[in-house]
């Protein structure tokens, strides 16, 4: 059984898993770190026609800490999907970015 360990692990209260985060400092294994949380945040019964074990996490952050703040970036996942462009999640990662 292949296991995934995530950089951190958010949870709520009576939620099995709220969030899960992604680190990276450099450029390098985006494509792996990415690929991790589109699996984490893909519902159960999506993955189960996989045969993955893996728990379900609402949500998914890759965050990579440039060496200044203008370059820093964040993706937001959610269903196993990129949604770091949708408008909500776009004035979240505003004032993040800028704070």
């Amino acid at each position: 059984e292949h296991r995934i360990y995530p950089d951190l692990i958010i949870h709520q209260r009576n939620i099995t898993g709220y969030m899960v985060v992604e680190f990276k400092c450099s450029e390098q294994e985006w494509e792996h770190d990415e690929n991790k949380l589109k699996c984490l945040t893909t519902p159960k019964t999506l993955r189960e026609n996989n045969n993955q074990s893996t728990p379900f996490y609402k949500l998914g952050a890759f965050v990579y800490l440039a060496d200044n703040k203008e370059n820093v970036q964040i993706r937001i996942y959610e269903n196993g999907t990129d949604v770091t462009n949708n408008d909500t999640y776009n004035k979240i990662l505003k004032g993040f970015k800028y704070a």
